[in-house]
């Protein structure tokens, strides 16, 4: 790029001294498709975007981590609103980099579950078919329990320990309300088949 470009120097040497000007202009480039001036931007933008790894993340991480914040830092340019003023252009490009990184890396937390309730609740495909199935099954449950199958102390005990209870604080009396609750909707269950 260099051969092509003789003031390439220049350029870095201006964005790295705070000329918005002419990183707006890069920004601009690079969001029309050229991919050169996406480059130049990140060149220039590079000891900023590594200060922001060593300063946030321990030594092990830094290599990946400043992969990912290059990748992020395209992303960012060509998001970034053009039409805006280049005032504090750098400043906004690094800090949407760095929270578009620490989205990315963000770990959901993991809720267990037993693998019949997951089954239940969760289908392992997307075939309408069997939701529709399930919401018939589901309302045919409902209809059962509203019809006297089942109290309505032990349906809502039930609900409760199977899908808001944590685990190990559910009473004995609550576990053998449940028991026989599950039990008749079993044998209801067959008999409806």
């Amino acid at each position: 790029m260099r051969r092509r470009e003789p003031a390439l120097d220049d350029t870095i040497q201006a964005i790295r001294c705070g000329s918005g000007r002419v990183l707006h202009a890069l920004v601009v480039r690079a969001q029309r498709g050229d991919s050169d001036a996406a480059v130049t931007a990140i060149w220039a933008l590079l000891p900023r975007l590594a200060a922001v790894v060593i300063s946030r993340l321990p030594i092990q991480e830094w290599h990946c981590a400043i992969d990912d914040y290059v990748t992020f830092a395209y992303l960012t340019i060509v998001d970034v609103d053009a039409d805006k003023p280049p005032f504090l252009l750098a400043d906004k490009i690094i800090s949407r980099t760095r929270r578009r990184y620490e989205r990315a890396i963000e770990i959901e937390s993991v809720v267990l579950c037993e693998p019949g309730i997951l089954a239940a609740v969760g289908p392992a495909d997307n075939d309408v078919e069997e939701r529709v199935l399930a919401i018939v099954r589901v309302n045919e449950v409902v209809r059962a329990v509203r019809g006297g199958l089942l109290e309505k102390h032990a349906w809502d005990t039930l609900l409760r320990t199977r899908f808001g209870s944590e685990p190990g604080t559910v009473s004995a009396r609550e576990r053998k309300t449940v028991s026989r609750a599950q039990r008749r909707l079993v044998e209801w269950s067959a008999e409806a088949a």
